[in-house]
């Protein structure tokens, strides 16, 4: 079989740092940005989030079905990564730059509008990219590690972003004012942001072309119908493994919409850290991803997938519990203690490694799941099984969005506040929900992996199927 070498890995996960810009600015700057800057409600911020998310997942399987059917002397995926590149940079200057003067139902639409645009153009990218990176190796454990490539410099984007604007950007003002409550250093971080994602798809675009005629050699091409994206799904899901898969993600996705609307709250209020803190905290992750890189070759080798996938979702559980909890208890020290910002750096180090290592295992699984379905089927889909777990995931992330917007105008958290100005009863409800009931609710996906049955004896049957038997089969743990 076919070596893929450490540049092709690298080339092809620096294109995950695109997905990490926005992820970045998602999670820890656009709820802050548009509800305490902006003046926009928590609630209509919620369902501008939902509906952003809807349309994201409305619009990965369509793009799943186009890459799929597409042909190219630039193959089926490179088109797309490249036609990418121009709404992108013109979509992340316009997140952080509203009409001045708007407020409310215009804002709210405004927001919505830009959030449409700016996640369909990503899906243009993603998609594309991720079925590639499927393609490049059949090999049941060489998978895993091109996914922990694309996983480890996803993080290390994601981290380095926004950890470098904390620090440099939203730090307090010469005259002593909170800079992420500062209107103008969001437009400056909206245009690095836009650097980045054009030099990483350049990257990836062309420092990974010479794959493409290694890749496997498409199916027929098909004459799309307009309900063809819909039929792929509903193939997919047929999947048992796939099926599972994709209900999992459902609980993760609602999970992560409350924590990406609610989390830099509980950082700005409930912890009181500084945004320098707060930036110092993030680029604590770049440990814990590391830890995660170096550990996950030699546990891939010894356990099977839906075991380190298991493994790691218990670990985000307590993580969860006992950092929160401590403190809802009272059993930590107060805010501003040296002791809690170095407690915070080791909470997010485990918080870091564990989501690490459950994001690489599971794209991984999809890769196999795909190879089971093309046994079942005789039709090869990377691009559609990858667009529809983002569709498991994106709906409920929105949803949870919606509920964590909401919860906001719910507590009371006021327009403006500073560190220190928000009543004890609202941080301690902030605390509950970021913490142990968003934790606790990670149980029944844990559950649900249980029944997972594609391992690595079994995988090494479908190489066998597809004539792909050329490396020996390794024991199941």
């Amino acid at each position: 079989m076919r070596k893929i070498s450490v540049k092709t890995k690298v080339a092809h996960g620096v294109g995950a740092m695109a997905l990490s810009a926005k992820d970045a600015a998602f999670i820890n700057f656009v709820p802050f940005f548009y509800t305490q800057v902006a003046g926009l409600s928590g609630t209509l911020y919620g369902w501008a989030a939902f509906i952003g998310q809807l349309s994201d997942a409305i619009t990965d399987p369509i793009f799943g079905t186009l890459s799929d059917n597409a042909r190219s002397r630039w193959g089926r995926r490179h088109p797309f990564m490249i036609a990418s590149i121009i709404p992108l940079v013109i979509c992340f200057i316009l997140l952080f730059n509203p009409p001045k003067g708007w407020h409310g139902i215009a804002l709210f639409l405004w927001l919505a509008g830009v959030a449409i645009a700016l996640r369909t153009s990503l899906t243009v990218f993603v998609i594309p990219h991720m079925a590639f990176g499927a393609e490049l190796s059949e090999d049941y454990e060489e998978r895993s590690l091109i996914v922990s490539y694309r996983t480890l410099l996803a993080w290390i984007g994601g981290v380095a972003l926004p950890a470098l604007a904390l620090v440099f950007i939203f730090s307090r003002t010469a005259d002593g004012a909170d800079g992420r409550l500062v209107a103008s250093n969001y437009n400056f971080y909206a245009w690095a942001s836009a650097v980045v994602v054009i030099i990483v798809i350049l990257w990836t675009v062309f420092f990974t072309r010479k794959e493409i005629p290694h890749l496997p050699p498409p199916g027929a091409q098909r004459k799309l119908k307009l309900l063809d994206p819909v039929r792929d799904v509903i193939s997919a899901l047929e999947n048992r493994n796939f099926r599972r898969l994709f209900i999992v993600f459902l609980f993760i996705g609602a999970t992560t919409g409350v924590i990406v609307t609610l989390g830099y709250y509980a950082n700005t209020y409930f912890w009181e850290f500084s945004a320098p803190q707060v930036g110092l905290i993030l680029s604590s992750s770049v440990i814990g991803v590391g830890i995660g890189f170096a550990i996950l070759r030699p546990v891939a080798a010894r356990f099977e997938k839906k075991h380190i996938f298991i493994g790691a979702m218990v670990v985000l559980v307590v993580n969860g519990i006992w950092w929160y909890g401590a403190r809802l208890i009272d059993i930590l020290p107060p805010n501003g203690a040296p002791i809690l910002f170095y407690l915070a750096i080791l909470h997010q180090i485990i918080l870091s490694g564990a989501v690490m290592m459950q994001q690489t295992i599971s794209g991984s699984m999809v890769a196999d799941i795909v190879d089971e379905h093309e046994v079942e089927t005789g039709g090869r889909r990377d691009g559609v099984f990858f667009a529809a777990l983002g569709f498991s995931a994106k709906i409920p992330t929105g949803l949870g969005q919606l509920v964590g917007g909401t919860l906001i105008d719910v507590m009371g958290i006021e327009t403006g506040l500073e560190p220190g100005e928000v009543p004890e009863d609202v941080l301690w409800n902030l605390g509950l929900v970021t913490g142990p009931l968003v934790s606790l609710s990670l149980l029944l996906p844990i559950w649900l992996l249980i029944a997972y049955n594609l391992d690595r004896r079994r995988h090494a049957e479908l190489r066998a199927m597809l004539g792909r038997s050329d490396l020996p089969a390794q024991p199941s743990a």
